[in-house]
């Protein structure tokens, strides 16, 4: 059992090497420490990967997207210029290339990742988007009683999407935004006894943007604001969790955890959170496993927002806990889902927040052909300090892909996403659907 893979603070969190001068003090020194911890841990991972090579089982799976989108709302978010309809104008092309790289030894994993996405507007250049993502992860098994694992993720975009294949990124969903993230984990298993464990696991994250504030918009020119901006502000997150873990039988596993993280969003102020939770896991990787957790979080103020009334600065308590499936149903479906309730960090756009939602990926044979591709999110995001309450967030986002094969390597693939995002800022508020065509190129199916 792995308690936390899964856990927002982790999730591809922040570059600015520079990090601007608006930065509160303890957001430059946990930035300083973030970067190079960051690439230590990287760095790590890279050469554990490389010493492995002469000994390693390689595979290299590439995966080329490119296609043509029609939206009906091409500014997405809080915009006067919301067209409302599909629009020839309003088409963009895109070209996403999946390279993965993987290597395996009797004792070792080491996986690396590089995920480069464009898309280009017809007569919307502002709107062009080029975004990267690259992760590393990295598995050993020192001995029959320790194994570890390590991993680093960064990412960067010129504006912000719903990713629905990644459970971990649920931050507030912007207009034309560059955004940068990182992110860095190191866990370790420690075996006590034939049927007990100690896991134990700590890292850090961070966002940061190009720009401190999405501006507002003067709907009727007379030099008024009627839309209000939203200043964004760049983030630094560390946790650790300490937990304790038993198998009850050969397919269930029970335990009890304490994690501890630090939530840093600039001058929406800083929290500690508290969590002591219970653990409870069952099934088999070759089939459904199913992980359950429960607990309560506690909320320290370490500094107020600012302009904060102090006498109104509240330390809450939730109940907090995530269910989360995930293997293969009815012979050939595969399913990856669950729900969630935590305290997180918003990304630096509504401040820490209690994050409530659910997230689901199903991907079904139909035929010998076609394969059905079904996902959703839905997250709530609620700002733990109540003077912030405005900047509550609803964010839905569904997609359906058909995904025909014209070859061993070639298909075609069909897709419609819908988004919604809702909120009392508004411009956080919006909607959009989009229509999608395009090819898929799997050029090492054929040696599967």
């Amino acid at each position: 059992m792995k308690p936390a893979q899964d856990r927002t603070e982790y999730e591809p969190c922040g570059r600015n090497t520079s990090l601007s001068v608006r930065q509160p003090s303890s957001s430059l020194a946990m930035a300083r420490t973030r970067i190079p911890v960051f690439c230590g841990v990287a760095l790590l991972v890279l050469l554990a990967g490389l010493v492995s090579v002469h000994a390693a089982d390689w595979s290299f799976d590439p995966v080329i997207n490119t296609g043509v989108e029609l939206t009906d709302n091409v500014f997405s978010l809080g915009s006067s210029n919301a067209t409302g309809s599909f629009d020839p104008e309003d088409t963009s092309y895109f070209l996403s290339v999946g390279l993965v790289w993987t290597a395996e030894t009797p004792r070792s994993l080491f996986s690396f990742s590089y995920t480069p996405f464009v898309e280009r507007y017809a007569d919307f250049s502002s709107l062009d988007n080029t975004a990267h993502r690259v992760a590393l992860t990295w598995h050993y098994q020192t001995s029959s009683r320790i194994d570890w694992d390590a991993g680093a993720r960064w990412s960067r975009q010129q504006r912000q999407r719903v990713v629905f294949d990644d459970p971990a990124q649920d931050q507030v969903v912007l207009p034309q935004t560059e955004f940068d993230s990182l992110g860095a984990q190191l866990q370790g298993r420690f075996v006590l006894s034939e049927r007990s464990r100690i896991v134990a696991l700590a890292g850090l994250g961070g966002s940061s943007y190009a720009e401190n504030e999405i501006p507002g918009e003067d709907l009727d020119g007379d030099g008024t604001i009627d839309i209000p901006g939203v200043f964004l502000e760049d983030t630094d997150n560390l946790f650790a969790q300490v937990g304790w873990e038993t198998d009850l039988s050969p397919r269930s596993v029970a335990g009890i955890s304490t994690y501890v993280s630090r939530i840093d969003e600039g001058r929406r102020g800083e929290y500690d959170v508290y969590r002591l939770l219970g653990v409870l896991q069952w099934g088999t990787e070759e089939r459904v496993m199913t992980t359950f957790t429960l607990g309560g979080a506690t909320t320290s103020v370490r500094r107020l927002a600012d302009g904060a009334d102090e006498a109104l600065v509240d330390e809450p308590s939730f109940m907090v806990g995530t269910l989360g499936v995930e293997g293969t149903i009815f012979a050939r479906t595969s399913l990856r889902g669950g729900v969630f309730r935590d305290v997180m960090s918003s990304g630096g756009t509504t401040g820490t927040a209690l994050s409530t939602g659910a997230f689901v990926s199903m991907s079904i044979p139909v035929g010998r052909w076609s394969t059905v591709g079904l996902f959703a999110r839905y997250a709530n995001r609620d700002p733990v300090d109540a003077e912030l309450a405005a900047l509550e967030t609803d964010t839905t986002a569904l997609r359906a892909e058909w995904a025909l094969a014209i070859s061993s390597r070639w298909y075609l693939v069909l897709a419609g996403e819908r988004f919604d995002q809702s909120s009392a800022q508004a411009t956080l508020d919006g909607e959009y659907n989009v229509l999608s065509a395009g090819l898929r190129w799997t050029p090492t199916a054929a040696r599967r």
